[in-house]
């Protein structure tokens, strides 16, 4: 970022205003223009200064050029962000690609308002993102959006399954967005959406749909915790989503490091399996709910090869469990053959040590 911009940043610090109003304007006075390159600056100040009231949920560098990775694959020609905030994602999407068109939806007239001018170079359009794409026609071959994380929706969403049934969707506002976007890519086109884990193990999830409507996610990739701090400390995943439902779904581990994320990426282009898990497994997407839960079941079957004995659980081996609550008269009697957890802490159990010669 050139000294005479960060000049223009530094005389935003002393503004009064605390959120979106006012910005527009300094902004059209001052001549700024985002350009892709100043994404982390602009975007850890705006967070920082107007949190999502300034329509700034920070894309952090090395997630952009995930995005852009995936995206340039497709070679698109026409980009859609449903969720744009003021624009910091499909404009680096339409810096890298360079599509005939870029297409950004916003519901926040600030957030328009400040789009249209610090992202001059894409068609900003006002309005409930659910309508707004009813009223598309086009087809578009990327549609990439960070969705709102956690936000409830009035009402269900109906839409037609390749049967021609009619299908009633209730999700999350995020997710049915998605759903609708998606259905907006043309035969080739991909989808690249982040999504909070409940996406995968809600009972009302949207994804349990997902074959019916002819979608299939092709891969989930897990976000590092803060990723979009200090807007939201949620965990979530960048999916990507295709235009015909998926057998099997590459899942994986992004972080800050570029060399590893080119790694995964990699691996997903090739249909490879990584190395280690955080590299890439391939999962029945249905049976999928987190990383955790297929390292933990990595871990046990290392455990039972090692001991040549199948793992089982506690209560397939015990004849009693007890269970007691902290307290000074809670007493252990030292019965053979027996094993005692403790489900808090890394301390002995008061009054066990002797016992049981621990």
């Amino acid at each position: 970022m050139n000294q005479e911009l960060w000049q223009k940043i530094g005389k935003l610090r002393s503004l009064p205003f605390s959120g979106s109003e006012g910005l527009a304007e300094f902004f059209q006075k001052e001549g700024i223009r985002f350009a892709a390159k100043d994404l982390g600056t602009w975007g850890k100040f705006l967070a920082a200064r107007f949190g999502r009231s300034g329509g700034a949920v920070h894309v952090p560098e090395w997630l952009a050029g995930v995005f852009c990775a995936l995206a340039k694959d497709v070679s698109p020609k026409s980009i859609c962000d449903p969720w744009a905030g003021i624009g910091f994602l499909i404009e680096a999407l339409r810096e890298e690609c360079q599509p005939d068109e870029s297409i950004a939806f916003t519901q926040v007239q600030g957030e328009h308002e400040l789009g249209k001018i610090l992202v001059a170079d894409v068609k900003w359009q006002h309005g409930e993102p659910l309508h707004l794409l009813d009223a598309v026609t086009q087809e578009f071959d990327v549609v990439a959006s960070i969705l709102p994380m956690g936000a409830r929706s009035a009402n269900p969403l109906n839409v037609t399954a390749t049967s021609g049934d009619n299908l009633e969707l209730r999700d999350d506002l995020g997710n049915l967005v998605m759903v609708v976007a998606s259905l907006r890519l043309s035969s080739s086109g991909v989808g690249f959406f982040v999504v909070t884990p409940s996406f995968f193990f809600s009972q009302r999830s949207v994804f349990r749909n997902f074959s019916n409507l002819g979608l299939g996610v092709q891969a989930a990739l897990a976000l590092p915790s803060g990723t979009f701090a200090p807007y939201t400390n949620i965990p979530s995943f960048l999916l990507v989503v295709g235009r015909k439902p998926a057998a099997r779904m590459f899942v994986a581990q992004l972080s800050g490091d570029e060399k590893t994320n080119l790694q995964i990426l990699d691996n997903l282009r090739q249909g490879h399996e990584g190395g280690t898990l955080e590299l890439g497994r391939f999962v029945d997407p249905l049976t999928f709910t987190s990383l955790e839960t297929i390292r933990t079941a990595e871990r046990f079957g290392e455990a039972e090869r090692h001991f040549a004995a199948p793992a089982a659980k506690p209560a397939e081996l015990a004849t009693a469990i007890n269970l007691c609550r902290f307290g000074e008269d809670v007493a252990f009697p030292p019965p053979s053959n027996s094993l005692v957890i403790t489900l808090l802490g890394n301390r002995y159990v008061v009054g066990l040590r002797a016992a049981y010669g621990l």
